[in-house]
């Protein structure tokens, strides 16, 4: 094959959403052995679910499943020692990260990537872009990958 044009995938992610989880875990390993270009795109899913008609949490129109997260993330770690220990571990100053993520500055350019990612389409979490093209959901990494090479 003769040289493909590359374009990058801009990952758009949600801090709460499971499955951007999922696909945080595995992105940066994929595509760095592809030979892809990732973008992170934090966004709020809140204001977009609200755009939708929803005025509630899935968590809270779908009980069950409510039941099942809160559990969930009963089991995981979630104690801020065991993230300043983690960050520190990675020579990074616990109290510099936390007091920058709070900073009324990044909450202002979390709500403008949101509107970003409304104009943009995005419905769900996680998705991947590439220019105007749009794949919705853990699975399509490897598709969104394809696409960001060329390889369409």
């Amino acid at each position: 094959m003769g040289s493909q044009m590359k374009d990058p995938i801009e990952f758009w992610y949600e801090f709460g959403s499971t499955y951007s989880y999922l696909s945080v875990m595995r992105i940066a390993a994929v595509a760095e052995a592809a030979g892809a270009e990732v973008i992170w795109r934090p966004f709020l899913l809140g204001p977009i679910f609200a755009d939708q008609g929803w005025n509630d949490s899935p968590f809270n129109l779908y009980p069950a499943k409510g039941r099942y997260m809160w559990r969930d993330l009963e089991r995981l770690i979630e104690d801020a020692q065991v993230l300043a220990e983690i960050l520190s571990d990675l020579n990074r100053d616990p109290a510099a990260i936390r007091e920058s993520s709070n900073s009324s500055a990044n909450k202002e350019r979390l709500r403008c990537q949101t509107e970003e990612a409304k104009r943009r389409g995005i419905f769900g979490a996680p998705s991947f872009t590439v220019g105007d093209e749009l794949f919705w959901g853990n699975d399509p990494l490897g598709t969104a990958v394809a696409w960001s090479l060329g390889l369409r």
